[in-house]
């Protein structure tokens, strides 16, 4: 059992026109646990705020997951109650997340992911509702030790896209060492 807290913010700094709000997120008192070596089952309460329209916000959070690892594969499962940004209508919402994520290694250079997300929420100011779903499915394959090549699809609520291109790593610039997988 493992007992942690932390802190994280979410910040942009755009056009005021096209700014969402920064959301501040404490968590307290989380817990959790490996009841196997594979297994990890966790959640946590906290404390979100944020400011919306000229006036500090702030509502209660919880957080629940529970992922598995075996060999070459992981899979987890999350569940967030609390403030997020919705990145279309650019509001703040107070609602539930629920994510689900799959990666599995077929070789050293051949790794498959898969995630998906639904989304529901009210704005703060309550004049609307937003509810939607996404997914995505990527393939990755390391054709060099600084080339990869990735092929991606993603969906959200009736739109999909499909992407594909190269990823170009470059050795650390400031002289050190890194280790390698």
């Amino acid at each position: 059992m493992f007992l942690n807290s932390g802190y994280s913010h979410y910040l942009n700094k755009v056009d005021p026109r096209f700014e969402m709000a920064s959301i501040h997120r404490l968590q307290v008192g989380g817990l959790k646990f490996k009841p196997r070596r594979s297994v990890e089952i966790y959640f946590s309460g906290g404390l979100d705020a944020t400011r919306f329209q000229g006036s500090q916000r702030g509502a209660a959070s919880f957080q629940a997951g529970l992922s598995r690892t075996s060999g070459a594969s992981s899979i987890s499962l999350i569940y967030y109650r609390g403030f997020s940004n919705a990145v279309g209508p650019q509001a703040t919402l107070k609602g539930d997340l629920v994510s689900a994520s799959l990666s599995q290694w077929f070789s050293r250079r051949v790794n498959l992911q898969i995630n998906s997300g639904y989304t529901r929420g009210a704005s703060l100011n309550r004049n609307s509702k937003l509810e939607y779903l996404t997914g995505n499915a990527e393939v990755q394959i390391a054709v060099q030790s600084h080339l990869m090549f990735d092929v991606q699809s993603s969906y959200v609520s009736q739109r999909g896209t499909v992407s594909a291109g190269f990823q170009i790593f470059f050795s650390s610039l400031d002289g050190r060492k890194t280790s390698g997988r």
